[in-house]
């Protein structure tokens, strides 16, 4: 049995030869092709045909039935790989197979008519030299091909070998459809179709690697759209066939594979895909490749359904460029060729283009992300033989008009103007540093926007303090910390202890004995907590926020086009932050949060912004590290207006 090399492009006639033998599994549901589907791939290859006949005839197209998926299986009883198990592609394997039968049927008794031989038709025999189909749940092929065959002759074989089962059920559907469908045609109109079907009918070889895993894996990810069978390697498949350069470069395959390997590793580059690649894109990508080529082929949201829509569509240029060209075909495969890639590399070397200049990566990156009906097509329209100075201003003019409709008055809690104005606002922070090395992470961002997301966190606290015991023991905890420099040693004899103790005045030894007391209510009560301790809690967290003068802060509440509002709610105390590192410590108090940011920002991704929030990069006089105070938001306020001032014109909003 030869066995093909991954996507060969092989043809019926190829599998009827040498009488392949593949195995369906029972991990696979049955057949369950109907009459429609049938039809429709008749309908399909006399159309084909009837279309491509000189192309066809001059073996320089083909109707492609995509993908099938096999994988060499042993026998279990003789140990010899006799079979070859399809983790994908049995229904159309077993619809040619009944078509095939159906063919059989109907030249077995056009013999008989023209012969005017006394044979009884239901007679007739499995048709030779067919590839078999042994199903892990049912008789192998030629037991039920046999059988079928009886359907067309009285409706009551058609009942009784439809009630055998649901798979029988189906054959008999689709064999019954394919007989008459074929039986209408003339005689010369169903030998052009035997010879579509046997030599111009082709399918897509695909060997799965060994490391794909077990073959009931790889026919769930298959099925899930997650393995690695896909657009990107059909077209590399169809651009890659001998034929297409066998007359001008024999070797060019071989660099032209090279030249697609490379240019996927600098996709698969975290910082680049991260650039290109929105975190709201309809579909994912195992080969980047994929991505170009669907840019390319303008595939969007529409096409969800259509899963080798782009391969499709480099087929259909294909067959069209083969029809086109006649008898000069030859030569233009390898021109066809060629344009494709050049095509391909061309929107790659774009996009390196715009990732290497720092002020189109800033600007692009925001406008990629956020900016409804701009694509990467839009762009490359509107940047097209622009000098650079050029470029800046069409997409500054971008983000301006789209910036249009925000004021300030949209810059409150829960709005998505206030996040869009912080990302853009971080990415500014970046674009404006001097250092070309010196650039916001798209791809960091958009790995949270597309997990748990970014919360809009309050700088100051705006929300009463939650009895949680989570909450409450963070806090103790993060209490003696502070104060102590040192992490509570845990229970010593019953007792709560933390080092340095004699390094407190006597205001801090009482905070810290206020947090002894709620670790130890904590260890002891757990759930079970009293109302006395319940509101113990609450006194503790009035006592840090003495502690730490947070009600010093000098915010308030203001009128808002008449309405009030929280000033706390203004984007000038908010940052954006990673939302699990946020839920990590929930609504706390400012030097808390300041710790755990300044600490976290070696292991978690946190935008320039936050960081400076929290280190008052922007107070320009430090009455208190620890809280944030209204002169510090006016100062943070400041900066966000001057950094987006060339696109949006910001001023306080209240009354």
């Amino acid at each position: 049995m030869k066995l093909f090399n991954s996507l060969d492009l092989v043809s019926v006639a190829d599998l009827l030869d040498e009488e392949y033998k593949f195995f369906v599994p029972a991990y696979q549901r049955g057949y369950r092709w109907t009459a429609d589907q049938a039809e429709q791939l008749i309908d399909d290859l006399l159309e084909f045909y009837a279309f491509h006949y000189s192309a066809f005839r001059n073996k320089e197209t083909f109707y492609c039935l995509q993908p099938l998926v096999v994988k060499l299986r042993k026998d279990e009883k003789t140990g010899n790989e006799e079979y070859l198990e399809v983790i994908d592609g049995q229904q159309r394997l077993t619809t040619i197979l009944l078509i095939l039968q159906a063919l059989h049927l109907l030249a077995y008794e056009s013999f008989v008519s023209n012969t005017k031989l006394h044979l009884d038709v239901s007679q007739a025999s499995v048709a030779p030299g067919l590839y078999t189909i042994k199903y892990e749940t049912r008789a192998e092929s030629n037991v039920w091909l046999d059988e079928v065959s009886a359907v067309v002759h009285s409706d009551e074989s058609y009942r009784l070998f439809d009630q055998r089962n649901c798979d029988y059920s189906h054959f008999a559907e689709v064999f019954f459809t394919a007989y008459n469908k074929l039986k209408n045609l003339s005689l010369t109109d169903r030998n052009h179709f035997v010879e579509v079907l046997r030599i111009g009918t082709r399918f897509i070889w695909y060997n799965p690697a060994v490391s794909s895993g077990s073959n009931a894996d790889i026919f769930d990810r298959l099925n899930a759209g997650k393995i690695g069978l896909n657009n990107a390697e059909l077209v590399k498949a169809l651009l890659l066939q001998r034929n297409n350069w066998k007359e001008s470069e024999p070797s060019k395959p071989e660099s032209l594979a090279f030249e697609w390997s490379e240019m996927e590793t600098a996709l698969q580059q975290k910082e680049f895909w991260g650039f290109i690649y929105s975190s709201q894109h309809p579909y994912k990508y195992d080969s980047h490749i994929e991505y170009i080529l669907d840019l390319l082929k303008e595939k969007n949201v529409e096409h969800r359904d259509k899963r080798f829509y782009t391969f499709n569509c480099y087929l259909d240029d294909y067959r069209k460029m083969m029809e086109r060209e006649g008898k000069t075909a030859p030569k233009a495969r390898a021109l066809w060729a060629e344009q494709v890639w050049q095509e391909v590399k061309e929107m790659y070397d774009l996009l390196k283009e715009w990732y290497r200049n720092k002020k189109m990566y800033h600007r692009i990156g925001f406008i990629l992300e956020y900016v409804d009906g701009e694509t990467v097509l839009a762009l490359k329209n509107k940047l097209k033989n622009k000098k650079h100075s050029e470029r800046i201003a069409i997409l500054d003019g971008i983000i301006k008009q789209d910036f249009s409709t925000i004021d300030a008055a949209k810059l409150f809690h829960g709005n998505p103007e206030l996040s869009k104005i912080l990302f853009i606002y971080n990415i500014l922070l970046e674009d404006r540093r001097a250092a070309e090395n010196a650039r916001f992470s798209f791809a960091d961002y958009k790995v949270v926007r597309k997990n748990k997301g970014w919360d809009q966190e309050h700088i100051a606290s705006h929300t009463d303090y939650t009895p949680d015991a989570n909450k409450q023991k963070e806090l103790a905890e993060d209490v003696i910390e502070l104060l102590t420099g040192q992490k509570t040693i845990g229970i010593a004899g019953g007792c709560f202890s933390f080092a340095n103790e004699d390094v407190l005045d006597e205001k801090e030894k009482r905070l810290c004995e206020k947090a002894i007391g709620i670790l130890k209510n904590i260890d002891r009560t757990e759930a079970n907590v009293s109302m006395s301790q319940e509101n113990e809690p609450r006194q503790f967290f009035a006592s840090v926020s003495g502690f730490f003068e947070t009600s010093k802060d000098g915010f308030g509440i203001r009128k808002v086009k008449g309405r009030d509002k929280e000033e706390k709610d203004f984007i000038w105390n908010f940052a954006l932050l990673n939302s699990s590192t946020n839920r990590s410590y929930g609504n706390s108090i400012y030097p808390v949060k300041r710790r755990r940011i300044l600490q976290d920002e070696f292991n978690i991704y946190t935008p320039v912004g936050t960081r400076n929030v929290f280190e008052k990069a922007y107070s320009k006089k430090i009455d208190q590290i620890f809280y944030w105070s209204k002169t510090d938001a006016m100062a943070y306020w400041d900066d966000i207006r001057a950094t987006l001032k060339p696109y949006v014109e910001l001023v306080l909003p209240f009354d």
